[in-house]
């Protein structure tokens, strides 16, 4: 009978190992994993100037939970308005990088960006951001550039190089924000079509 319990005990023990080991998770949903184990390790910097710089230095988890960042559409269809890329900056507001309706023609699909697209600059985009007084800012691309590096349809990671816009005030004109991004970042896919 003591040879039998101890059987069972040892049974029971394996059991309970293979179990823990099995419930680690799916490595699918890590941001920018590729299921394979791996996940892309980044920093990502902003640079807030309104007369009085500040830097905000977020790792690859923070940046995407405090950020907030998206990718989506604004969904009243009568504005100009499109497709965006968004972030919260603090207390700074909810920043837009917007592909705008009247010039595509129609809500852009995640899958438009491709890895390789880089076409963040003045032509292809509006600026926009909504400050906590929430007034409108209005502003457009100065100088850098962005690329996506990866889209795996959950997240689309895009490498800023010293990608830096400006922002002025809807109400007082004499109000202007510079912002600059450096480094990557993650934007959840919430588009809706």
């Amino acid at each position: 009978m003591k040879k039998l319990y101890s059987t069972i005990m040892m049974l029971a023990m394996m059991v309970a190992a293979l179990s823990l080991t099995a419930c680690g998770g799916s490595d699918d949903d890590e941001i920018g994993g590729d299921g394979g184990g791996s996940s892309t390790s980044f920093t990502f910097t902003i640079i807030y100037d309104d007369g009085g710089e500040q830097v905000f230095t977020h790792d690859s988890d923070i940046a995407i939970q405090s950020l907030g960042a998206e990718f989506g559409n604004f969904e009243r269809y009568d504005s100009p308005r499109g497709s965006y890329f968004y972030m919260m900056i603090g207390t700074k507001g909810d920043f837009y990088i917007i592909f705008p309706r009247q010039q595509y023609g129609e809500d852009l699909a995640f899958s438009y960006f491709s890895v390789g697209y880089n076409d963040f600059g003045a032509d292809a985009t509006d600026i926009e951001r909504v400050s906590a007084s929430g007034s409108g800012w209005y502003g457009e691309h100065i100088s850098g550039s962005a690329k996506v590096t990866k889209n795996d349809g959950k997240y689309i990671i895009i490498d800023f190089n010293n990608y830096k816009y400006s922002v002025t005030s809807g109400i007082n004109t004499s109000r202007t924000a510079y912002v600059t991004l450096k480094g990557s970042l993650a934007f959840k896919n919430s588009y809706k079509q």
